[in-house]
This record gives structure tokens, C-alpha cells and sequence, in this order.
């Protein structure tokens, strides 16, 4: 009389099989969650020139010319989390990410260019550096 046993347990194949889709998964997940992360800190940038462009928007309106740079507005320099500085000259913002921002984002630049929309307001244009940022990293309304 011949026994069976009953098998139990998982064969290596179906272990590595497992291992292997559980890899592919955990790398889209991580790519997907720095693109997400480099995004967030991107927007900090923005957000910090949001107020340089209503006051030079606010300046060009009374004066109908450029502020020449940071002091004509008489703002202090802003800088944040991410952003290492903040620049403006002759209409024209730079943001620059350093600070505590993500190594691929550090030394990155977005530039924000103010022009007469030819009814005397400020119409906003809005330049990614193209190498460290690209434009998956700006927000929609800047591409």
C-alpha cells in the first residue's frame, strides 16, 4: 500500500513569483511617490511668489513700468523650506530650490515673467528651467 502525502507549503517558483510582483509594485509605488514629493515642494515656490507678483502686478499698475528689483517693492526676501531664494528684476521672479528640497530638485530655477497684456495689467508667464524641473513637476498652469 502506497501512501500519499499531502502536500504543504509554497514551491520556490511560487515564492519568487510572489517576490518578484511584490518588487514591481513597490517600484511604482516609490516613483510615483517622488514625483508627488518633488511636485509638493515645487508648489512651496509658487506659492512664496504668489504675493511678489501682486505687488509688482500692483506697481506696474501705478506706475506703468517694471519694479527694477526686490527693494523698488519694498518686500523682504522670501525664501522657505524648499526655496533658497526668491528673485526679482525688471518684471521678472527666480525661484530657486535649495535648502531642504529633494537632491534632484536642488539648484532647479522657475521663472515667472511679467508683461503689459496691452490693457495696461500684468499678464504672468511662467518658464521651468527645463533640466533639473521639468514641466511634470509644475503646476498645470504653468505649462
Amino acid at each position: 500500500m502506497i501512501i500519499r502525502r499531502k502536500k504543504n507549503g509554497f514551491t520556490l517558483i511560487e515564492l519568487m513569483v510572489a517576490v518578484l510582483l511584490t518588487g514591481i509594485l513597490a517600484s511604482m509605488g516609490i516613483s510615483s511617490y517622488m514625483t508627488h514629493n518633488i511636485r509638493k515642494q515645487v508648489s512651496e515656490g509658487f506659492k512664496l511668489a504668489g504675493g511678489i507678483q501682486t505687488a509688482i502686478s500692483q506697481y506696474y499698475v501705478r506706475g506703468w513700468s517694471m519694479p527694477a528689483d526686490m527693494n523698488a517693492l519694498k518686500l523682504p526676501q522670501a525664501s522657505g523650506q524648499y526655496v533658497s531664494s526668491i528673485t526679482q528684476e525688471k518684471g521678472v521672479i527666480t525661484i530657486t530650490y535649495g535648502n531642504n528640497a529633494m537632491s534632484k530638485l536642488t539648484g532647479g530655477k522657475v521663472t515667472l515673467k511679467g508683461t503689459d497684456n496691452g490693457n495696461g495689467n500684468v499678464l504672468w508667464t511662467c518658464t521651468p528651467d527645463g533640466t533639473i524641473i521639468t514641466k511634470e513637476y509644475v503646476p498645470i498652469s504653468c505649462v
